[in-house]
C-alpha cells in the first residue's frame, strides 16, 4: 500500500526538476521579430481628421513604413469622447501604442478646463493598463475660424500638454500645430480643402505629417537611433523646378493665388518666395503629395503690395497664377515663366478707348539692373523708357503713360541681367482684364488653337516685328470644317499690326490660326467676349 505524499513535497520535487530542465535546456531568445505586426501595432483614436489620414494612406488597418495602423472613431459628443475612448483600448494588452487626439470642433467655445479633464482621464486609464500613449496637439482652423482667443486656447492647451508628457515617460505628444498652422495660429492655405470655408485636411497636409509621425513611432518602438528635432517645416528644396511670375497683386481689392500641380507620385517640397520694391521674402516650404494640386492664398501670405512671385520644388511641378476682383467678378490667369531672359517681347497692348495696359518687370537675380522698355506702334519705336530694378525685386510700368490713345502697342523689355516680364490689361473701368507672359524670341511660324467669331466672341491676333527688315505676315485659318482661307498682313519694322478674324472669317465657332512670316515676328491671340465684358489672352506657339 502507497501511502500519502503531503503537498510540500510535491512542489519541492517539481522545483527541482524545473531547475535541472533549465541549466540542462537554457532559453535564449523569446522576443519578436521586427516583422510580427503584433509587435508594431498603433491604434489612432480620432474622428474625420484622423479618418481622413487613414483614406491618404489606402485603408483600415493599413500597413505602413513596418507598422500595422487602426483607426478608432470617437464619438462626436465632447462629454462621450472619454468613454468611447476606454471602449475602444479596453481589450488591448500593455505596452501597445495608441494615439488619441481631439477634432478642431472641440475646441468651439471657452472649454479648455473640459477638455483638459478628458486627457486626464485618457492618460490615467492608459497607464492603468500599461499603454503608451501618443496625443495629438491643437489642430489649427483656417483663418476664417481663427481668433485671438482661439489661438490663447491652442497655445494654452499645447503647452499644458508638454507639461503632462514631461512627467509621464509613457506618454507622447504629436505636434500638429507647428505643421500645419503659420506664424499666425491659422491652418496653412496650402494644407486646406478650401481655404475660404473648411479646415479639414488636404492630401498634401497628410503628405507633410507623414515623416514626423513615423519617426515619433521609430522612436517609441525603439527603431531611431537618436531623437530627431522637433516636427517642423521641411528644409528648403533643391531646386529641380523653378516657376516665375512677375504679375501679383494683393492690394487695391485685388486676390491672388498660385495653383500647384504635382504630377509626380513622390511627395514634392516646395517653396514660394515674394518680391516687391523692398526685396525678397520667402514662405516657410510645404509639401504637396503625389499626384495632387494645391492653392497659395497669395494676400494672406504677402498682403498689401504689388508683388511679383518664384516657385521653387524638389519634384517637377505646374504652377500657374491667377488673379481676381471687383468681388471675383473679373479676373486673369497665366501660366508661369520657367527661366529668366535678358529680352522679352509682348505683341499685345492698348492705351485708347479705357484700355490699361501695364509691364510688369522681375529681377529674382542678386544683382541690380536696369529694364530698358521700347514700345512698338503702327508708326514704329516711340520713345521708351527705362526702369531701375534691385535685385529680387519687382516694378510696374504703365504703358499709358509713355504711348497714351493708341490701338497699336507692343513691347519689347531688355535688361543686361536676366529678368522675367509679363503684360496686363484692363478695360471698361477695370471690369475685366487679361495678362500673359511675354516670349523671349521671335520666330518664323506661330500656332494658336483658340479662337471664335461667333456667339458674340471677338478674336484678334496681334503682330509685332521687332527686326530691322519689313516682312509680310500671312495668317492661315483652321475650323472644325478644315482650312477657311487667310489674309495677308503688311508689317514694317519695328512695327505692331492687329487682325481681326472676324473680317475675313465670320459667324464661326471654332477658328485656329497658323501664323508665318519669312522674317521672325512674334504672334499673340486676344479673345473678348460680347460688349467686352471679359476676355482672355494667350501667347501663341512657335515653332
Amino acid at each position: 500500500m502507497v501511502g500519502s505524499i503531503s503537498k510540500s513535497k510535491i512542489i519541492a520535487a517539481l522545483t527541482v526538476i524545473g531547475l535541472f530542465f533549465l541549466l540542462v535546456f537554457p532559453v535564449t531568445n523569446i522576443s519578436l521579430p521586427r516583422a510580427e505586426a503584433q509587435d508594431h501595432d498603433v491604434y489612432m483614436n480620432g474622428r474625420s481628421v484622423m479618418n481622413s489620414w487613414f483614406d491618404y494612406w489606402g485603408g483600415n488597418p493599413v500597413e505602413r513604413n513596418g507598422y500595422t495602423l487602426h483607426y478608432m472613431e470617437l464619438d462626436g459628443d465632447l462629454g462621450n469622447i472619454f468613454n468611447t475612448f476606454a471602449d475602444n483600448v479596453s481589450g488591448l494588452s500593455a505596452n501597445t501604442v495608441v494615439f488619441f487626439k481631439f477634432c478642431f470642433v472641440d475646441f468651439y467655445g471657452d472649454n479648455l478646463a473640459q477638455l483638459q479633464n478628458i486627457v486626464e482621464q485618457v492618460i490615467e486609464t492608459s497607464q492603468s493598463v500599461g499603454l503608451r500613449l501618443i496625443i495629438g496637439n491643437a489642430l489649427p482652423r483656417i483663418n476664417g475660424e481663427t481668433d485671438a482667443a482661439l489661438v490663447t486656447e491652442h497655445n494654452a492647451y499645447n503647452s499644458w500638454l508638454q507639461g503632462k508628457a514631461s512627467a509621464n515617460s509613457s506618454v507622447w505628444i504629436y505636434d500638429f500645430y507647428s505643421i500645419l498652422s503659420d506664424g499666425s495660429g491659422n491652418l496653412r492655405a496650402e494644407y486646406s480643402v478650401d481655404p475660404g470655408s473648411d479646415s479639414h485636411l488636404n492630401e498634401s497636409a497628410y503628405a507633410a505629417l507623414d515623416p514626423s509621425f513615423f519617426n515619433l513611432l521609430d522612436q517609441i518602438f525603439g527603431e531611431a537611433p537618436s531623437p530627431e528635432p522637433e516636427p517642423g517645416p521641411p528644409s528648403p528644396p533643391t531646386a529641380v523646378s523653378t516657376w516665375y511670375f512677375a504679375e501679383g497683386c494683393t492690394n487695391h481689392l485685388f486676390q491672388e493665388y498660385i495653383a500647384i500641380q504635382n504630377p509626380n507620385n513622390q511627395t514634392a517640397t516646395v517653396q514660394v518666395t515674394y518680391m516687391n520694391q523692398e526685396g525678397a521674402f520667402s514662405q516657410d516650404p510645404f509639401y504637396i503629395a503625389g499626384n495632387s494640386r494645391t492653392t497659395v492664398d497669395v494676400n494672406r501670405e504677402f498682403p498689401l503690395s504689388d508683388v511679383s512671385t518664384k516657385v521653387v520644388a524638389d519634384q517637377p511641378i505646374i504652377a500657374v497664377r491667377s488673379m481676381y476682383w471687383n468681388e471675383n467678378s473679373a479676373g486673369h490667369s497665366s501660366i508661369g515663366a520657367t527661366s529668366p531672359a535678358n529680352t522679352w517681347y509682348m505683341a499685345e497692348g492698348c492705351t485708347r478707348e479705357g484700355f490699361e495696359t501695364w509691364i510688369l518687370v522681375q529681377n529674382p537675380g542678386d544683382t541690380d539692373t536696369t529694364a530698358y522698355l521700347t514700345f512698338m506702334t503702327g508708326e514704329g519705336d516711340e520713345v521708351g523708357t527705362e526702369v531701375p530694378l534691385g535685385a529680387h525685386a519687382r516694378e510696374s510700368v504703365k504703358v499709358n503713360d509713355h504711348v497714351p490713345d493708341n490701338w497699336k502697342v507692343s513691347t519689347r523689355v531688355y535688361s543686361d541681367q536676366p529678368i522675367i516680364a509679363v503684360r496686363s490689361m484692363y478695360w471698361n473701368e477695370r471690369t475685366a482684364g487679361h495678362s500673359s507672359i511675354g516670349t523671349t524670341s521671335p520666330a518664323n511660324t506661330w500656332h494658336l488653337a483658340e479662337g471664335s467669331t461667333r456667339g458674340g466672341y471677338d478674336t484678334w491676333i496681334c503682330l509685332q516685328n521687332p527686326g530691322d527688315t519689313d516682312t509680310t505676315v500671312y495668317l492661315t485659318y483652321m475650323t472644325d470644317e478644315g482650312e477657311r482661307g487667310g489674309t495677308e498682313v503688311s508689317l514694317s519694322a519695328h512695327a505692331r499690326e492687329s487682325v481681326r478674324i472676324y473680317d475675313d472669317v465670320p459667324d464661326v465657332w471654332d477658328i485656329s490660326t497658323m501664323v508665318y512670316s519669312d522674317q521672325p515676328v512674334i504672334a499673340e491671340r486676344s479673345l473678348y467676349l460680347i460688349d467686352r465684358i471679359g476676355g482672355h489672352c494667350s501667347i501663341g506657339y512657335p515653332q
